[in-house]
């Protein structure tokens, strides 16, 4: 596309609704940013622009027919994040795109529309619905966040990279690992008749990554955590759950609160020390995540 068509048709204004096939550039996506009265945007989700980055950048990005929408006075009114992704990824967008509308149309933007979850995509992919679906979604996020380094240092300065994933990664990673299904169903029961100290999520993404390392003794602690049934007092896992059930149930004037990812933390610190056959008679939080072990060098009673 020439200079001058680029200038007429994004950066002319227009006064009756246009719409067009058009390419969105990086340098097109900055310009049609700058030309935008920040009071007419909401708040950026730089989440949802890293989910949507990712995507473009890994190729699993689909045009879906959503559309860019400018103002009559060149105001984007919709599509603010897909541009500042595109910046992001250095990516094109191939897209429609609508100008000339009334500035008071941001209003009517999605107010009628029901986002669809991650469950809603997975069920209507896969024509069933799930009895622990939102727990499959969930889970599936935390692994990816876990993976992708959220939790790896105390202050969470990664914290815009947690659950950033599109309904199609989503579904792609569902794909590749089936058993995630049955897992989170079982999982779901284990922790259904225990404790329940940890939220779902929580407890059925740990529990899946730390099968990969060792899933026999993994199988063995998260039992053992669950009920808390025959665990000795010097275990790992006892002091774990009396540090979690402390943090639950103490005066809340008293209690020493535990971020999750603090939280996640102690876990693999303990898993750690099970897996050593350490006893111990206290937790103190790891500044950083601990590297996660897979043998075990003796059995615990």
């Amino acid at each position: 596309m020439q200079k001058n068509q680029i200038e007429k048709l994004f950066f002319q204004n227009a006064t009756k609704k246009e719409s067009y096939d058009v390419k969105i550039t990086p340098k097109i996506a900055k310009r049609l940013l700058e030309n935008t009265t920040p009071a007419l945007q909401r708040r950026l989700d730089r989440r949802q622009v890293f989910a949507i980055s990712t995507a473009m950048s890994n190729g699993t990005f689909l045009d879906n027919g959503d559309t860019i929408r400018q103002d009559q006075h060149g105001n984007i009114i919709d599509g603010q994040h897909r541009l500042n992704a595109i910046i992001e990824a250095k990516f094109t967008l191939e897209t429609i795109f609508v100008k000339g509308l009334a500035t008071k149309t941001i209003h009517t933007i999605d107010m009628h529309a029901k986002a669809r979850t991650l469950t809603d995509v997975l069920e209507i992919s896969h024509k069933t619905t799930y009895k622990y679906g939102t727990s499959i979604a969930a889970t599936v996020k935390f692994i990816n966040s876990f993976n992708m380094g959220s939790f790896s240092a105390s202050p969470a300065f990664l914290k815009s990279r947690r659950q950033a994933i599109t309904s199609t990664y989503f579904l792609q990673w569902v794909n590749d690992n089936p058993k995630i299904i049955d897992f989170v169903g079982e999982t779901m029961r284990l922790r259904g008749n225990g404790d329940k100290l940890l939220k779902a999520s929580v407890f059925c993404g740990l529990k899946w990554i730390l099968d990969g390392y060792n899933k026999p003794e993994a199988d063995k602690f998260f039992q053992m955590f669950s009920d808390g049934i025959g665990v000795n007092v010097k275990s790992p896992i006892y002091i774990l759950r009396k540090k979690i059930l402390a943090t639950k149930f103490s005066d809340t004037r008293r209690r020493a609160h535990l971020t999750q990812t603090e939280l996640i933390f102690c876990f693999i610190k303990s898993w750690n020390n099970y897996l050593d056959g350490v006893t111990i008679t206290r937790m103190f939080v790891p500044d950083n995540l601990p590297k996660i072990k897979s043998v075990k060098k003796q059995l615990f009673d």
